[in-house]
């Protein structure tokens, strides 16, 4: 695995908490979790905006 000097971050912006959700658990992305995992270390951190 390669191990980069300087992580990279992803923001994934969703209507609401709950399309988030269902994003992360659709069996689309559960079954590409693997391949993701083979190939970086990752964390989900779901944030809410409060208005």
């Amino acid at each position: 695995m390669v191990t980069w000097l300087h992580p990279a971050k992803a923001i994934i912006q969703f209507p609401d908490k709950k399309s988030a959700k269902d994003w992360y658990n659709s069996d689309a992305y559960q079954a590409i979790l693997p391949l993701r995992d083979e190939g970086m270390s990752s964390q989900f951190h779901l944030i809410e905006l409060l208005a």
